[in-house]
């Protein structure tokens, strides 16, 4: 029972980190939304006011440089899947990263973006071990960079290394990871997220045909976020349109959007 009560209390303490990060998020974007607004109202002495610009930094593409004049921050949202298990030690194997979203915020023009990655893109995936050590790489999709570790900040570390060699090695400022199957909690704490159904889920969930508008119980929620195969073309890009859709839908819900 001890045991079953402190995973529990884990998994409490982890939505309650997410629904903070979301929040804090939330705010920081609603900050700069205003901050920008402010900033269209300046008056022409400042159009005029030429500044030399310096590059504050450099990213390598397709063996091709670039500077970059502005100053960014960058966060990595990163969902795993349900496979795999969250255990520390020799026997632990990460999960997949089926949803993987980069929060950019640029605090020049101070304005926001976000970016969400296609977990099949294929690029270059450390191997490392259960040590987080090795210097093997291999071609391989994006998502498989968490499967590799000894423990889920490695995992999590070596999914943000990833993405950085895949965007030419920007700098990527943080990270949150959360298991897709807390979705359910997510979704109870705001009391369900409205949407408008993009794909079809009759089969197993009469209430959800395509096009209806509704209030995803915690049920239904963790299967439109989740679920890809035997939805629609299958294809994990239209699940990509439902995970971005609920994000927004979640993010207004809970008063951040």
């Amino acid at each position: 029972m001890k045991k079953k009560r402190k995973k529990y209390i884990k998994i409490a303490v982890e939505v309650v980190a997410f629904i903070l990060f979301i929040a804090v998020l939330g705010y920081g974007l609603q900050y700069v939304d205003n901050k920008t607004e402010k900033a269209n109202v300046s008056d022409e002495s400042s159009i005029n006011d030429w500044k030399i610009q310096v590059p504050r930094g450099k990213i390598k593409l397709n063996g091709n440089k670039y500077e970059y004049y502005h100053d960014f921050e960058n966060y990595l949202l990163i969902g795993t899947d349900a496979t795999g298990n969250s255990k520390n030690g020799a026997d632990y194997q990460g999960s997949m990263a089926d949803f993987l979203m980069l929060v950019i915020v640029d605090k020049t023009e101070n304005t926001y973006s976000f970016l969400q990655f296609n977990r099949d893109t294929m690029t270059e995936v450390a191997l490392i071990d259960h040590n987080g050590e090795g210097e093997a790489t291999a071609n391989i999709q994006l998502c498989t960079a968490h499967w590799y570790g000894g423990n889920r900040e490695q995992s999590c570390e070596n999914t943000v290394k990833s993405v950085k060699k895949l965007l030419g090695g920007i700098q990527i400022d943080g990270y949150y990871e959360l298991n897709m199957s807390e979705i359910p909690k997510l979704n109870s704490m705001v009391d369900g997220v409205t949407v408008t159904l993009e794909d079809d889920f009759s089969k197993k969930y009469p209430k959800m045909k395509k096009g209806a508008t509704i209030n995803l119980d915690d049920e239904q929620a963790y299967a439109y976020v989740h679920d890809r195969y035997g939805v629609g073309d299958e294809e994990n890009t239209s699940r990509m349109k439902r995970q971005q859709q609920y994000m927004t839908g979640f993010l207004k819900t809970s008063g951040e959007g």
